[in-house]
């Protein structure tokens, strides 16, 4: 697990445990069942309430440009969602058990409540039918099917106690009451049930059936319940909480102390720009990556931006044909840092794309793209596709004329443009369509900067594929 993922992961699990300790209607579902007097009913409303929170917090925290090139991956989903599901699990369970002894002690049984196992096949339904999907595809398997597990819970304590309560020679019956105006699948399933039946337990999304258990036909309390007893377990379950939450934040601030230890200093290095600009930068080579990515002392840009920067550029030479040997170095910097003004850019005297960090960021490079007027400016491999031609551009000179030096940068850009111009006749692009590529390559093309409109037309042809 790379450090963007374990410190989203731990920044879900913390907020999920303040949210849930927060929660008033939480506590007061908590109390009512710590009293003694409640039932299954009181726990799936819990169940329900705690679901609603856990995906209130995926809903807010898992977003596109957090994932890898935009789509779901099975392991991102064992590594973030899963987590706060076995969190979930250890709740729920928690009060569906106080639920059984509430029942248990009623009837006037001393058998010790069971809790549910963790649903393994259930949790791993989230990645099987998420991986490889976009956050429009699967994003809704964020909302109802969360609170669905969490229900689900409850149930299987009602199972797993069914089947206990069998063995010991008690009858443990299920009966399924509909909600009112609820659909007429639910209504063919309210009835009674044996507690061990399955088909009792058996939700659609959303689905707000009450489903109760009764031993010996009651659920009374019984007389001599012992008045503190719902205090302690209260007492018992606030400090696991706010054990875990504690275990969470320890563990968020190790993350982020642990970010640095993926950069390895190097000396200062002089950055090259054309047009007679010049920087200097101090930079780190980036560790976990087996191409040659810099980030600079002034960026600011997590491993998971940095990593899809790299990736695009890598997915654009094999795309493009490249060679992959003379692939270019990657600089991530400041937007300060880069004084031309724009957001990437490849500096063919040093091989070298640099690029500020939002163009790693899936929603933020969308934005800029839009504004920039460039082509396929809603896809947010754009802009490192454009650069990467010009690093095609180079390689074409480099290989067929001669090499670049700083010196003889007029002549090269000449050249290149002219080049470029002779691909695009053959394409049968001129000053009248170079329009329908975009206004950017318009705006070059009219001005005799024919390497951009070719960039864009390149970009274009290889990302319609």
């Amino acid at each position: 697990m790379d450090e963007s993922t374990e410190e989203l992961k731990a920044n879900m699990e913390k907020a999920f445990a303040e949210r849930v300790e927060a929660d008033q209607k939480l506590t007061a579902l908590a109390d009512h069942l710590n009293s003694g007097k409640g039932t299954y009913v009181t726990a799936e409303q819990y169940a329900y309430e705690t679901g609603k929170v856990l995906s209130g917090v995926f809903r807010e925290q898992i977003t596109e440009e957090k994932l890898l090139e935009g789509v779901f991956t099975r392991e991102f989903v064992q590594e973030t969602i899963e987590p706060l599901l076995k969190d979930d699990h250890k709740i729920v369970s928690t009060m569906a058990a106080v639920a059984q002894e509430n029942i248990n002690t009623a009837a006037g049984e001393h058998i010790q409540p069971q809790k549910a196992d963790f649903n393994q096949d259930r949790a791993d339904g989230f990645a099987t039918k998420m991986d490889g999907k976009t956050m429009e595809e699967a994003g809704w398997m964020l909302g109802s099917p969360v609170t669905n597990f969490s229900q689900s819970i409850v149930d299987e304590t009602m199972i797993k106690n069914g089947k206990v309560l069998a063995k010991a020679g008690k009858a443990a019956i299920i009966k399924r009451q509909a909600e009112a105006k609820c659909c007429d699948w639910c209504l063919n399933k309210a009835g009674t049930y044996d507690a061990t039946n399955r088909e009792a337990y058996q939700r659609h999304r959303e689905c707000r059936c009450e489903i109760e258990m009764h031993l010996d036909g009651s659920v009374k309390r019984q007389e001599d319940w012992k008045k503190n007893r719902w205090k302690e377990q209260k007492e018992n379950i606030r400090a696991a909480s706010l054990a875990i939450k504690q275990e969470h934040e320890m563990r968020r601030k190790e993350i982020i102390s642990s970010i640095s230890q993926h950069y390895e200093r190097i000396e200062t290095v002089g950055v090259g720009f054309p047009e007679n600009r010049y920087a200097e930068i101090t930079v780190h080579r980036v560790k976990g990556i087996k191409n040659e990515v810099f980030i600079s002392e002034k960026a600011n840009a997590s491993l998971r931006i940095i990593k899809n920067i790299d990736h695009d550029v890598s997915y654009a030479i094999k795309a493009y044909g490249g060679d992959v040997n003379k692939r270019p170095r990657i600089v991530v910097v400041a937007p300060e840092e880069l004084k031309t003004g724009v957001f990437a850019k490849y500096d063919e005297i040093n091989n070298t794309i640099y690029a500020i960090p939002q163009t790693g960021d899936r929603r933020k490079i969308l934005e800029l793209q839009k504004d920039a007027g460039g082509v396929c400016a809603n896809n947010p491999k754009a802009t490192m596709f454009h650069e990467t031609w010009h690093w095609m551009q180079a390689q074409d000179y480099r290989k067929n004329v001669a090499p670049i030096q700083q010196n003889g940068h007029a002549e090269y850009m000449e050249t290149v443009s002219n080049r470029s111009k002779e691909r695009l006749d053959k394409a049968g692009i001129n000053e009248y369509n170079v329009g329908k590529i975009s206004g950017y390559a318009r705006i070059k093309y009219g001005i005799g900067r024919f390497d951009e409109a070719e960039a864009e037309y390149n970009t274009l042809q290889a990302l319609k594929r």
